[in-house]
């Protein structure tokens, strides 16, 4: 029987992200709390002779107008098949159940999933430190997908501070409208250098007190609104549902959510969602 190993990619959420500021290579240094729902993209790798990709699920369409070879799954197979030095190969098929370019980090958390479950196909013995190296290589979002625990994101993504956190129910919601990443940094106009704590030994967070009065926020969030002005109405109504005490877009946008503490509350502010926002996408989950 073929051997196969199945990994789920899951939903990563920034509970907050500030930007603390720019290095002279234009990246910008995040500060960034980060969870991740149970639910996610599938990444199933199956024994080949040579890497394939094939993407299938309710949000595969929205990858076919781009080369393969484009895709970070693919990128994230060669980077490690180049670092075993080996012509190995694998059957990878990935179910994209996340939207695309929505703030989440689908693409990261395929990356990371990838690179997890080639390394058990093909057997590598390759360290934790070499993985991370991998995995910033192909964006600032796999390191912290590739640890898939909550933890604080700092710098651009390369440190990744484990912490504590509570397990609130979260609502998330997407308009299925793409927003690009980079063209959010460039048209921001930051004031940095708010850090979530000035002591790195704090390693235990509350999800209630996430809110703006405490000083946490999305940095990104106003110039995604000004792109998509339906991200402020979907924040808006998150809010008014009952039970939530966080409401906040992610990452870039345009994915937004909401936390509470009641499963019930959670299931029922999905369906309102839902039906508010027909052609929106929207799950609930748990963190």
């Amino acid at each position: 029987m073929t051997k196969e190993i199945t990994i789920t990619a899951s939903a990563k959420v920034n509970l907050f992200l500030h930007v603390t500021g720019k290095r002279a290579d234009g990246y910008h240094l995040l500060d960034s709390l980060v969870a991740f729902a149970d639910y996610g993209d599938l990444i199933k790798t199956e024994e080949s002779d040579k890497i394939s990709l094939d993407i299938i699920g309710e949000h595969a369409a929205s990858l076919s107008g781009f080369p393969i070879e484009e895709n970070l799954v693919w990128k994230a197979a060669i980077a490690l098949q180049n670092y075993a030095a080996k012509p190995l190969g694998a059957k990878i098929t990935l179910e994209k159940r996340l939207p695309v370019a929505s703030g989440i980090g689908g693409g990261s958390a395929d990356a990371a999933a990838v690179i997890l479950a080639l390394v058990k196909l093909w057997k590598l013995d390759i360290s934790e430190h070499k993985l991370s190296v991998i995995a910033l290589s192909l964006g600032s979002d796999v390191p912290v997908c590739l640890y898939g625990k909550p933890a604080l994101m700092r710098g651009i993504g390369e440190e990744i501070i484990p912490i504590s956190l509570d397990k609130p129910y979260i609502v998330i919601v997407n308009p299925n409208i793409p927003l690009a990443t980079a063209d959010i940094f460039r048209e921001s106009d930051f004031k940095p250098l708010l850090r979530s704590d000035d002591n790195k030994e704090i390693r235990q967070f509350s999800s209630k007190n996430l809110t703006i009065e405490n000083g946490y926020r999305n940095d990104l969030e106003n110039t995604a609104i000004k792109q998509l002005p339906v991200i402020a109405n979907i924040i808006a109504s998150i809010k008014e549902t009952k039970g939530c005490f966080l409401a906040r877009m992610s990452g870039s946008g345009a994915t937004c959510f909401g936390l509470y503490d009641d499963k019930v509350m959670a299931q029922k502010a999905a369906e309102e969602l839902k039906n508010q926002y027909p052609q929106a996408w929207c799950i609930n989950s748990v963190i």
